[in-house]
């Protein structure tokens, strides 16, 4: 199909792909194929979004890793407050990539915190991450067992 890329044209493709749709999402939108966008976004020298932006459209598009349980008994009250306590305080606080960030050397709260993340947040168990941070001077095959 050949398209004219006039101005109005150009314009709606610009502010589709802009708003967060995909390459895709803007050629069904206009009616053209996939090929067609690429290659005008091409000769009118439209940036295409980097991975990393891309790859935040698709994290912010897809539905989230937790749902927060409702009506919660009184022990699990205290493991929700548990758990917001124990990321206040060890808890990393910034929007890196979506991720919450927690850490620390004590394996209990470790414990309470996962608990809360299980139980209370219902945190999809595939999203969960650990990392092990050791020292140069630390038994690596210790800590692991540890």
């Amino acid at each position: 199909m050949n398209l004219r890329w006039n101005f109005a044209r150009l314009r709606d493709l610009k502010r589709l792909y802009f708003s967060g749709l995909s390459m895709q999402e803007v050629a069904d939108k206009l009616g053209a194929s996939i090929w067609a966008i690429n290659n005008a976004m091409r000769r009118h020298n439209i940036p295409r979004r980097t991975n990393f932006q891309t790859n935040k459209i698709h994290f912010l598009k897809s539905p989230l890793s937790y749902r927060k349980k409702e009506g919660l008994k009184s022990s699990e009250k205290s493991l929700h407050l548990a758990g917001l306590m124990l990321y206040w305080a060890e808890g990393a606080k910034t929007f890196a990539g979506g991720k919450v960030d927690f850490a620390n050397s004590d394996k209990e709260m470790v414990k309470i915190f996962l608990s809360c993340l299980r139980q209370i947040y219902q945190v999809n168990e595939k999203r969960i991450r650990a990392s092990l941070y050791c020292y140069s001077n630390q038994n690596v095959q210790s800590l692991t067992e540890y």
